[in-house]
């Protein structure tokens, strides 16, 4: 996209959270975030400005308008001051397809709408939305990753949830059954499309060679904590830049955007974000 264009839609944008105010009442605070579509994929915005760097951000969870709306909104209210914010809507589908096809979409709106160079993005998600921020780093080039207690091997992920959550492993039945249709389509074996569609893969490790920052807790009871440290592990015999945090009394879900979490995701971006 030429220059002149990309600095004439990020006005527009600006212009939008400018003047779109909270509610219809003359005189209102204006939003954090508002909803924007790109290329048919939906995502909630806060535009800080051109160039500024961009935090990516991505709910866990099924696909939910309502938890994209927060996430926005909760890392706004933190980062807002320096960062755009732009967090994925993603739709539906099967593991590792549309979803990350959103995604992927959230991450050039940044480059080509908010003029942010690849290294000064950074995609951070919680759950399964750190899966699908692992893949994407794996798959582009960005200046950052942070991984908030997400699913790094799906057979081992599986396993553990039909034996230990089978409550949890019912919900995500019809996920699975789109899954199976998704690779049946693809001429691969579930359990072998399962693998292929991991973080821990010598092809997706390959391409995760930005800094990566790992939260998790020791308390986690849906997502084993020695998914994240076989992660860690992987990367660091690779000689990648990667922090590893184990949160004690922490279990499952914890927000990113407060108390330890937040700080360690501070430090994290701090020198990173400078960079061009």
């Amino acid at each position: 996209m030429k220059p002149m264009k990309r600095a004439f839609l990020a006005v527009v944008v600006q212009a939008l959270v400018l003047l779109l105010p909270l509610s219809g009442t003359p005189g209102a605070p204006r939003p954090l975030c508002i909803p924007v579509e790109y290329k048919t994929s939906p995502f909630f915005l806060h535009f800080k400005g051109t160039g500024a760097p961009t935090l990516v951000v991505v709910h866990g969870g099924f696909s939910s308008t309502k938890r994209s709306a927060l996430f926005c909104q909760k890392f706004a209210q933190v980062f807002g001051e320096r960062y755009n914010v732009v967090s994925v809507d993603y739709r539906f589908s099967s593991i590792g397809g549309g979803e990350m096809v959103d995604l992927l979409r959230g991450i050039q709106l940044a480059r080509e709408r908010l003029g942010t160079p690849p290294r000064r993005i950074f995609i951070m998600g919680a759950s399964h939305g750190a899966y699908l921020a692992l893949m994407a780093g794996a798959k582009v080039q960005v200046g950052g990753v942070v991984d908030g207690y997400g699913p790094t091997y799906w057979p081992m992920q599986l396993e553990y949830v039909k034996k230990f959550r089978p409550r949890v492993f019912k919900k995500w039945r019809i996920y699975m059954a789109i899954s199976r249709g998704a690779c049946r389509e693809a001429g691969l074996k579930f359990h072998q499309c399962l693998v292929e569609r991991s973080v821990i893969t010598p092809a997706n490790l390959k391409g995760l060679d930005e800094p990566v920052l790992i939260l998790h807790g020791k308390k986690d009871r849906l997502v084993p904590v020695e998914e994240s440290r076989r992660l860690a592990r992987k990367l660091r015999e690779q000689g990648r830049d990667v922090t590893f945090k184990v949160f004690g009394d922490k279990g499952h879900g914890f927000p990113l955007w407060e108390g330890e979490p937040l700080e360690a995701i501070k430090r994290f971006l701090g020198k990173r974000a400078a960079r061009g």
